[in-house]
């Protein structure tokens, strides 16, 4: 949503979800690129707010993950580090190897 006001200082941009997402794994996948869009959008939020609230992002831990890097730091509790999501996604390729969809 893009709304503006009488006042050009009054811009508000509000994106209710992402615009747009790509998948590509270039022929190394199990499942189709456009039921792995589907499955993310499922199972994701993926607007700025989802985002934010699904990856903690207003916790103050950005101290800790200025040195020695953000990603795979089993030292730390990350949020984009956890496996939450593994076996909501594991049914997807279950129901698929079955027939089902």
């Amino acid at each position: 949503m893009l709304a503006f006001s009488n006042d050009y200082y009054g811009m508000i941009f509000r994106a209710t979800q992402s615009v747009e997402l790509f998948c590509a794994y270039f022929g190394t996948g199990e499942l189709p690129e456009d039921m792995l869009i589907h499955i993310i959008r499922d199972n994701f939020d993926l607007s700025p707010t989802g985002i934010i609230k699904m990856l903690d992002l207003r916790q103050p831990i950005y101290k800790q993950v200025s040195a020695y890097g953000h990603f795979g730091r089993l030292d730390l509790d990350l949020p984009w580090e956890r496996l939450d999501k593994v076996e909501d996604l594991k049914k997807y390729k279950n129901d698929t190897e079955k027939g089902t969809d």
